[in-house]
């Protein structure tokens, strides 16, 4: 009878027969009457790998949990089924290896605010080692950045004491302001003692009884 295997337009087939390597497959059915024959079939749809999260220690010897996604496609079915007995767990091992050696070049605050940057230097290690994979690394970003509790807290409260700072200072130039308006004030009515005048026949025309006008030219 012999046997029968259906190629999808999606796949690679390899053909092996008592071992040896024969011939590549194309997308269709195939028909096999001899003995010793074995079909390895390759996906070569765009495929996606995730990294947990893992605890690594930053270039500042901070701890520091980062999780990727990869998305990539094989280019070689037959370097790709004969280069590993286990494909997948592989690239794993490479994506991992990776994170870690680039995530210990970076400071924990790099890593926080330049997860692009993390992720492209990642693509950038893993480029060979895919290679000899017989894959292509399409894309690359990091999944999530987890930082531990005592560490969130520290930067929360650095952060808290930042705003603190920047209002403090806000503050001060806003009354360093109105400071040099008053003196600016002063000076104009000592230089030129019509203006006071002026200001006060201004306030009872509006009415503004509340007011109050002090005269800074007059002499004690």
């Amino acid at each position: 009878m012999g046997a029968t295997r259906t190629i999808c337009e999606y796949e690679i087939g390899l053909a092996y027969r008592h071992g040896k390597f024969v011939k590549t497959l194309e997308a269709g059915k195939y028909r096999f009457w001899q003995s010793g024959w074995r079909i390895s079939v390759v996906d070569m749809r765009l495929q996606g790998s995730v990294v947990p999260g893992q605890e690594i220690l930053t270039k500042d010897l901070l701890p520091i949990k980062i999780s990727l996604i990869s998305y990539y496609k094989v280019t070689n079915a037959k370097q790709y089924s004969e280069s590993s007995n286990y494909p997948d767990g592989a690239i794993h091992l490479i994506l991992q290896v990776a994170m870690r050696t680039v995530a210990a070049q970076m400071t924990f605050d790099e890593c926080l605010e330049q997860p692009i940057k993390l992720a492209s230097e990642v693509q950038a290690q893993v480029a060979k080692p895919f290679a000899e994979l017989g894959i292509v690394c399409n894309e690359l970003a990091v999944r999530d950045i987890m930082v531990p509790p005592q560490l969130r807290k520290a930067n929360l409260a650095v952060l808290v004491a930042q705003k603190e700072a920047l209002a403090s200072v806000e503050k001060a130039r806003g009354e360093a302001a109105s400071l040099r308006c008053l003196l600016n004030a002063s000076n104009l009515i000592k230089d030129h003692p019509e203006v006071l005048q002026l200001r006060m026949l201004q306030a009872l025309e509006n009415g503004k009884a509340g007011s109050a006008i002090i005269d800074f030219t007059r002499k004690n």
